[in-house]
């Protein structure tokens, strides 16, 4: 009775073996099958607590998170329990490898899904560092678009001042000329406003007015400019606000970043799952046959002859009663009607016939 506990009630369900043929094996095999319901419901534990960090990080909150990974748990529960209750032992090794290998594919499958959560949880720190640097690379990007749009149009405005500059010169100089030579102190050297005194004045004055229309235009692309810098300082605010507010930190982008390490520490934590996840049809696989087995290839052949004599019962019955109809004697045939009757049936009919010409005469 102590061995019948419920704890150990549990692990033998979580092991899906049968407690009727349990009672009457030796504690060998209890030990074995509480050890395969133990790993069971381990490896469901550890479905549980991955698929909880994988849904915590799609959606921020355990109040989802929780109850979808109770469910998946259930789900890695029922498959791998039906795993190893499914798993006979036969006198061929082979046969037992051919019947093993879909439900170790299947373990395969279930332990990479348990393990990339973990995996992500226990590299959290380089992921972080990770989706940083990405993050850091989108906004450089950003930055160096905005930075050469900004230097293109400091190089526009540097070009306009320069002609700026260049014009302001030529007048200067114009007026120097100009000056000194109505001086007599350059130029012919004769004090006064002669023939050159006024040509270099018109031309002074050309420069001069030359000199103010490019200055307007100075004015009115500094202006443009202006405008340009400040639609493009707005645009650069905006670009990096979308790139920040568009850059994924989800369970994908995640699980990217995971897969760009490259270590082998992360190929560890999956070989240790896989194990784990074997462990109980290796142990059905790798195990002697048991007193249990016995008990259960009894149980079934028990089961399959008394389906196979209730066919053959039923069957056989279905032969009589065909036999006993075809060894009967064939209706007897109707007998003719009596004239009686037939005359009887005319006068019904002409009777009939004279009642609905008389309702259509009327």
């Amino acid at each position: 009775m102590k061995r019948e506990g419920p704890v150990t009630r549990f692990l033998v369900f979580c092991s899906g073996s049968s407690l009727d043929l349990l009672r009457q094996c030796p504690s060998s095999e209890w030990i074995k099958h509480t050890g395969i319901g133990m790993t069971v419901l381990l490896t469901s534990v550890l479905a549980m607590v991955s698929s909880a960090i994988a849904l915590q990080s799609v959606f921020g909150t355990w109040w989802v998170s929780v109850p979808f990974s109770l469910l998946w748990a259930v789900l890695i529960f029922n498959l791998d329990r039906y795993i190893v209750s499914s798993f006979r032992k036969h006198a061929n090794p082979l046969l037992e490898v051919r019947q093993a290998m879909p439900r170790l594919i299947l373990a395969v499958g279930i332990a990479l899904v348990v393990a990339k959560p973990l995996e992500m949880e226990v590299f959290r720190t380089e992921i972080r560092q990770v989706l940083g640097d990405r993050l850091t690379e989108r906004l450089s990007g950003v930055e160096r678009a905005h930075a050469d749009r900004m230097t293109a149009l400091t190089a526009r405005e540097a070009g306009a001042r320069t002609l700026l500059d260049e014009a302001g010169v030529r007048r200067d100089r114009f007026f120097e000329e100009y000056t000194c030579e109505c001086d007599g102190t350059c130029g012919t050297g004769i004090r006064g406003r002669g023939t050159e005194c006024r040509t270099k004045q018109l031309r002074y004055e050309a420069s001069e007015r030359e000199y103010l229309a490019e200055r307007e235009r100075f004015e009115a692309e500094s202006a443009l400019l202006a405008r340009e810098k400040s639609e493009e300082a707005r645009r650069y605010d905006q670009a990096m606000k979308r790139a920040r507010e568009e850059f994924s930190s989800g369970f994908l982008a995640r699980l990217n970043a995971l897969n760009s390490l490259g270590t082998m520490a992360s190929y560890a934590i999956s070989l240790l799952l896989l194990l784990v996840e074997f462990s109980p049809v290796l142990a059905k696989l790798l195990g002697s046959e048991g007193p249990y087995d016995n008990l259960l290839r009894m149980s079934e052949n028990e089961y399959r002859h008394q389906y196979m004599r209730s066919v053959y019962e039923q069957n056989l019955d279905m032969q009589m009663r065909r036999e006993r109809q075809r060894r009967m004697p064939p209706y007897p045939m109707e007998t003719p009607m009596s004239d009686s009757v037939s005359d009887t049936r005319l006068k019904y009919a002409e009777l009939r016939r004279k009642l609905r010409t008389r309702l259509k005469n009327n």
